[in-house]
């Protein structure tokens, strides 16, 4: 919402300061009488320091043009927000640069949405995609002014590397959300003359983890938020990563082969798929299939504990099974008393066998890559940049339970690069709303950590406090964006009929994207509650089922 200045500090400022400033006039000449600043003139303008928040050289925009689209046309901006000097004569930078995008369009209805990126970042997120995670529309298509960033470094988003840099962890970690906001809201207030009436942050895993910081370190600045499958315990997803990866790497016969992978899948789907109402391959009784886990171990391990081949488990398998399944218990605590990370649904229906599963290699490369799994290479990555700061540091030897001198750090890097303040008072007194989405066969995020945020906000302020402000979905079959059930849903229409209408979501319908199914639909129950088959009708139509608790 647009701030108000003192008259005499308005009268004083240049036209452009006053704009930024949120002035509504500039001296005796009406904010109605300022030329808005056109599409290609923005490529000359800059947005000074004292328009952003946190400490920068300002930012500028390095182009700008006019975008032809079916959807819309709109101004293309591209930019930059330079690293704060370490000096006030303007001395070599010290932290760096964000580069960034800014859409807005020429339909313009008044709303903005930052769209946050994924893995390690470092590719700038031109936010001219559907939400991630929900694509059933196009946030700039539907007039939204959109904007984000590389969150300050260039890369890969899986490599780590930027981490030596420890400006650069920062501005990854939550700084580089605030800055890119803030100039980009500048620019639209010179290109509108007008702030955005709502802002919104939209985002899915590290761009779920952004917008949960969002709101949770500069809750003034978002009036909503969609966060799907969000990686809030970023350090104790990577501490699991690497507690996986010495299970199946760093003890003798860990590794667990695809064939393997497949055949606990098929065997968690024979115990459990059913158990909804309907045989679909899709798991929805979670909590029904977790109490059969024992039994499906026991199904599938191998007579006496050895290696006997492709259709069993060896007890070393078993193991690495368990490393995924299990919570990670620490000894120690980090940021806001977090003392574990909890296990993947990989005895409930979560399919490890794919590209961001438990990898196809039995030896272990140097450095580790995804053939590695997933969730070691980047937890690998993880203690080495982040944490070590050393390229050549040995993860599988690394003593999680008993990190010594690293202990410290992993505490520090917790509270920097995660979303795990339950403290959202600031967020809920001025109307903010949360809709929170987790497919429940992720096997990248573990849902069960999200659930466990959730549960403790209902703790902390009691169900129907938090129904104020936050709705939790949870999608049976949806794994990290694969899966059985990919759910196209509209989550920014429903987050803007909350904010704006005060119409609270209840139980939603998405339909399946999945090329072998695509087109059925299924209901998006509230945790939690899951969708269940009422035994007739089409099991292509939503209303066939019904969500229910056990």
């Amino acid at each position: 919402m647009p701030v108000h200045r003192p008259a005499t500090a308005c009268a004083a400022a240049p036209l452009v300061a006053a704009l930024l400033a949120g002035c509504g006039d500039h001296g005796s000449e009406s904010a109605a009488s300022v030329t808005p600043v056109a599409c290609a003139d923005l490529a000359s303008r800059t947005v000074p320091a004292s328009a952003i928040g946190l400490p920068t050289g300002g930012a500028s925009v390095t182009s700008a043009a006019v975008v032809t689209a079916a959807t819309g046309n709109y101004c293309q901006v591209l930019g930059k927000i330079a690293g704060a000097t370490s000096a006030p004569n303007g001395g070599a930078s010290a932290t760096p640069d964000i580069r960034f995008q800014l859409n807005l369009p020429v339909g313009w209805n008044g709303k903005a949405v930052q769209m946050g990126g994924a893995g390690y970042n470092g590719v700038v997120v031109d936010a001219t995609a559907p939400v991630p995670f929900a694509p059933a529309s196009v946030p700039l298509a539907q007039g939204y002014a959109t904007f984000g960033s590389d969150s300050g470094h260039t890369g890969s988003g899986a490599s780590a590397e930027f981490a030596l840099d420890e400006a650069a962890i920062a501005n990854f970690g939550h700084e580089h959300l605030k800055k890119t906001r803030d100039a980009a809201v500048a620019l639209m207030r010179l290109h509108y003359l007008k702030l955005p009436t709502r802002l919104y942050f939209a985002g899915a895993s590290t761009g779920g983890r952004e917008g949960m910081t969002a709101i949770q370190r500069y809750p003034a600045d978002y009036d909503g938020v969609v966060a799907s499958a969000p990686a809030l315990n970023f350090t104790g997803v990577r501490l699991h990563g690497v507690k996986i990866g010495q299970a199946a790497y760093g003890t003798p016969g860990g590794y667990v082969s695809r064939a393997k992978q497949v055949l606990v899948r098929d065997t968690v789907m024979a115990h459990c798929d059913a158990d909804d109402g309907l045989a679909d391959r899709i798991v929805a009784n979670v909590p029904a299939c977790r109490a059969k886990s024992a039994t499906i171990l026991a199904a599938l391990r191998c007579a006496g504990g050895a290696d006997l081949g492709e259709r069993c488990l060896s007890d070393a398998q078993l193991a690495t099974v368990r490393a995924v399944a299990d919570d990670l218990v620490l000894p120690y605590r980090l940021a806001h008393g977090i003392e574990r990370h909890q296990g993947y649904n990989i005895l409930q229906g979560a399919d490890f066998s794919g590209p961001l599963g438990l990898g196809g290699s039995g030896t272990l490369l140097a450095p580790p890559t995804f053939d590695n799994g997933y969730l070691f290479a980047q937890g690998d990555g993880y203690v080495k940049y982040f944490v070590a700061k050393n390229a050549a540091f040995d993860t599988l030897r690394f003593d999680i339970n008993n990190p010594g001198a690293l202990l410290a750090r992993l505490v520090e890097l917790s509270a920097t690069v995660g979303a795990t303040n339950p403290d959202l008072d600031a967020f809920r007194a001025r109307g903010g709303k949360v809709v929170l989405m987790h497919g429940l066969a992720d096997e990248v995020i573990s849902p069960n950590a999200t659930i466990a945020y959730y549960q403790g906000e209902v703790a902390r302020y009691g169900q129907d406090s938090v129904d104020g402000f936050m709705r939790f979905y949870t999608v049976p079959g949806f794994g990290h964006g694969t899966g059985t059930f990919l759910p196209a849903w509209d989550a920014l229409a429903v987050l803007d009929q909350w904010v704006t209408a005060g119409t609270a979501p209840g139980t939603l319908s998405a339909t399946d994207t999945s090329p072998a199914t695509k087109g059925r639909a299924r209901p998006l129950c509230r945790y939690p509650a899951y969708p269940r088959y009422l035994g007739s009708g089409s099991v292509d139509v939503a209303a066939s089922f019904a969500c229910v608790s056990n």
